[in-house]
């Protein structure tokens, strides 16, 4: 049974609706260095590098997005993309001032550039599905084995791996299924019981293989010095016997597509219920933190402005999507966190605000700053096996207020604002703290 070596151009012409799915699902984030966007993020947001505007952004990204669901090819990609972003002056070398305020040369839009930009998109979006649509048939196909393309362009460590076989929940694949850099083009091919033997193939096993290593991704402008990411790697040997170890490029050790289904759209309709918290997990007191009412005024943020109550749910969403930034026309926002990234759908914003004698949209300019500088980020896990981040926000002249941000499984958001004078404020506290503001969680007061 002959290997099936990936072809891009081929992929292309295949009907593209998970590659599109993936593709479509992710927002918007503008950045000055790739790195900015790490590893799963880029299952939530779509970016370029020093692309300083949303127009540069929406405009590469609407190219990409014909080519998946046209079946383009990296050459009408160039071809058209070129003019276009000279005229709108995203070309060539240039001087630009940079997130520090100073003047620095930077490449933007290139022939080579649009290259890889393609390559990585294309190839990303097509394993994402690729690794869907094998993960819901691992019954049939429990086997999967990385295949390189082998040719004068492949990488030796990805040639080394080619032909390995591991079963499809053998945690090896949250690192290793392709792409594993820039312009990997390796793939994945299940295989069931018969093919195995028909092959005359064994599964491997990572256990007690995995490892990291320290890898060079891009050097720092003032000195010249690599800038070292520690990256997943798997210790194998190469084609002649020689121990190695299998290390993505720095920023590709994830599974794009396991990470797209963590954040997938894809929810029943109607209203979950409600699933409690887990007991026994450590509480803020047995962390040695402060009560919550008690952090001194002059150390918590000034709030946001507080908007009016809304006369209906129509107007309220409309308060919701102004505050949050979000609309019908840029439906998807990603917000960095000190411990993550959150997406904000707009599709997902009605429950916030369905409770009409609630009014919360009154407290929306709370939301982005709790989730961008909260005072606390709770990772809280449930009874059914599930964990959740709780961002916790506190402001000045409201010691009875507390501001939580859900993020559920799903990747969509549950907001709340508390407001009471008992204990039940520090409620939401336990679990594993994942941020720590030390300069106002000390116990005191």
């Amino acid at each position: 049974m002959a290997k099936e070596p990936i072809d891009l151009a081929f992929a292309c012409r295949l009907p593209p609706e998970k590659a599109l799915e993936y593709f479509r699902s992710k927002g918007y984030q503008i950045t000055w260095d790739w790195k900015e966007v790490w590893r799963e993020m880029h299952a939530k947001a779509f970016t370029v590098a020093k692309a300083g505007s949303l127009d540069i952004l929406q405009t590469i990204r609407q190219h990409l997005d014909q080519a998946l669901a046209e079946g383009k090819g990296e050459k009408w990609f160039i071809d058209t993309m070129t003019p276009i972003l000279q005229e709108k002056g995203w070309w060539g070398r240039q001087m630009i001032i940079n997130p520090a305020g100073e003047e620095q040369s930077v490449q933007l839009g290139s022939a080579w550039r649009l290259h890889t930009i393609y390559q990585t998109n294309i190839q990303a979006a097509y394993m994402a599905g690729r690794y869907r649509a094998q993960h819901s048939n691992a019954v049939d196909r429990p086997y999967w084995m990385y295949v390189a393309v082998m040719d004068g362009r492949t990488r030796p460590a990805h040639a080394a791996l080619d032909g390995s076989v591991f079963r499809f929940d053998d945690p090896v694949w949250d690192t290793i299924y392709p792409p594993n850099g820039w312009n990997c083009r390796c793939s994945v091919r299940a295989l069931s019981e018969k093919d195995m033997a028909e092959l005359g193939l064994e599964a491997e096993n990572s256990e007690g293989r995995m490892t990291e290593v320290e890898k060079a991704a891009g050097r720092d402008p003032e000195t010249g010095d690599p800038i070292l990411r520690t990256v997943k790697g798997l210790r194998i040997t190469d084609r002649a016997g020689k121990p190695m170890i299998f290390s993505p490029d720095p920023g590709f050790d994830y599974n794009s597509g396991k990470a797209w289904a963590q954040f997938d759209t894809n929810r029943e309709s109607g209203r979950k219920p409600t699933i409690e918290v887990a007991p026994s997990q450590k509480t803020w007191q047995e962390l040695g933190l402060q009560d919550i009412r008690k952090i001194p005024n002059e150390q918590r943020p000034p709030p946001p402005e507080l908007l009016p109550k809304a006369p209906d749910l129509e107007s309220a969403l409309v308060q919701l999507r102004t505050a949050l930034g979000v609309s019908e026309v840029n439906p998807l926002r990603v917000i960095k966190t000190p411990v993550d990234s959150v997406m904000i759908r707009n599709e997902w914003l009605p429950h916030l605000v369905e409770k009409r004698p609630q009014t919360r949209e009154e407290y929306a300019n709370f939301i982005l700053p709790t989730l961008s500088k909260p005072h606390e980020v709770w990772l809280t896990a449930y009874i059914d096996g599930s964990y959740r981040k709780h961002y916790i926000g506190i402001y000045q002249d409201q010691k009875d207020l507390l501001v939580i941000v859900q993020e559920n499984t799903d990747g969509s958001l549950l907001w709340n604002i508390i407001r009471t004078s008992d204990a039940k404020i520090n409620g939401k506290r336990k679990g594993e703290l994942l941020w720590p503001n030390q300069s106002t969680n000390t116990v005191g007061g």
